[in-house]
């Protein structure tokens, strides 16, 4: 029998939580393995479920596992847990205070999980094989399912993904993920979501680059659709409005351009930077250039692109993996605007899917390449949009990935 224990944050719990691939390759799974469990770390019991209509040979467990980093201040100094493991032991002693502060907390949370897991009954005495342990993400859930591994399933085959925030350590605030060498010590497979992030974990870490391999996620098929009419430059953007999604700059793009041509941008999201960014353009957003459409569920969005042509799509992030929102734009048919970061270069070809622009390009260079595109004739609009379409089906859709990625572990 197979069986896959996959941990998650929230999933299947909760609305748009980060997690919606997982909601596009759960009934493909479900479908590889006999049975499927889901740990979801940040649930509670009673929380929303996404859907009532879960596979039957999926069980899932919302672990009621919150720790607050203000909570978990007095465990900091008194926390034993894992220090005798020699790898994490190096760690603490080059470790500045603040990182060890961070390191303390991030080994408390895993173990006031862990002491949730202890207390379910489908754990109590496992001597499975054919299990495999699935992290989401290469953080705290990846330490979670080293610890199933150890404490309950010795033959089990332990892999994580890797994606933006729980990939590249210089992103991080201190400049430091913890537990990191013990993560890749004792994973047997990391799955970075773009062959950048691949590269990257290869290079810092030579000596377990045998462990990691590319392995693309991907979206559902809603449709397609080409351009029949010249008419405004319909621009959207769909992202949580906080600084390292650089929405700000989106806005004074378009500030520019709504100078040169008739267009109204929409942006799909809400956030920290969302009501200075409001207040800055109201006199945009009373004459209709600018749309700030607030967070919206995730069919709602799907609906909205179905509903309405958009030319372009456009992100501005100074830090990315490969993003869900770009993914599902491409299917669509709707070419790219977006920054040259981490996979960007990998689902944006540039002139090709979209524009590729540098970090640092400034806002009139980025007014002149969507200028440059609103003028071109449906023809050439529609090869693009018919490219971005090849492109999604060729690397990024949801079903064909999942069956590739689970089959190719299994077998």
């Amino acid at each position: 029998m197979k069986k896959l224990i996959m941990i998650t944050n929230y999933f299947p719990y909760g609305s748009d939580t980060g997690e919606m691939y997982l909601r596009n390759e759960i009934f493909e799974t479900s479908r590889i393995f006999d049975e499927v469990v889901i740990l979801s770390c940040n649930a509670k019991k009673g929380d929303f479920l996404f859907t009532d209509n879960l596979p039957q040979n999926v069980q899932y467990f919302a672990l009621d596992a919150g720790l607050s980093k203000i909570s978990s201040i007095p465990m900091i100094f008194s926390s034993n847990y894992l220090m005798d493991d020699h790898k994490i032991l190096c760690e603490r002693k080059s470790n500045s205070f603040a990182k060890n502060c961070f390191l303390y907390y991030f080994l408390n949370k895993t173990k006031y999980r862990i002491n949730r897991i202890h207390s379910l009954e489908l754990f109590k005495s496992s001597k499975e094989d054919n299990v495999i342990i699935y992290s989401y993400r290469l953080f705290d859930l990846a330490m979670i399912a080293v610890f199933l591994k150890k404490q309950y399933y010795n033959n089990a085959m332990v892999i994580s993904r890797a994606h933006r925030y729980d990939l590249y350590e210089e992103k991080n605030r201190l400049k430091y993920l913890p537990c990191r060498v013990y993560l890749m010590n004792n994973l047997d497979m990391i799955y970075p979501c773009s062959f950048d992030g691949e590269k990257y974990l290869r290079n810092k870490y030579k000596k377990y680059g045998n462990k990691v391999l590319c392995s693309y996620l991907g979206t559902k098929d809603y449709g397609f659709q080409e351009k029949t009419e010249n008419s405004t430059l319909q621009v959207i953007s769909c992202s949580n409005v906080i600084p390292v999604k650089r929405v700000e700059k989106i806005a004074a793009v378009m500030l520019e351009l709504s100078k040169r041509i008739d267009l109204v941008w929409t942006h799909i999201g809400d956030g920290t930077d969302l009501e200075k960014i409001k207040r800055k353009y109201s006199n945009e957003i009373s004459d209709g250039i600018m749309i700030f459409a607030g967070k919206q569920q995730h069919e709602q969005v799907i609906k909205q692109y179905q509903q309405k042509f958009y030319d372009l799509f456009i992100n501005l992030s100074e830090s990315e993996g490969i993003p869900q929102s770009i993914m599902e734009a491409l299917s669509f048919g709707i070419p790219i605007v977006a920054t040259n970061v981490g996979g960007n270069a990998e689902i944006v070809l540039d002139h090709y899917t979209g524009y590729l622009v540098e970090e640092n390009e400034v806002i009139q260079q980025i007014a002149n390449i969507i200028e440059k595109y609103s003028k071109m004739s449906i023809s050439s609009v529609n090869l693009m949009r018919r490219n971005c379409r090849n492109r999604w089906k060729e690397c990024f859709n949801a079903a064909n990935n999942s069956i590739r990625f689970f089959e190719g572990i299994v077998h």
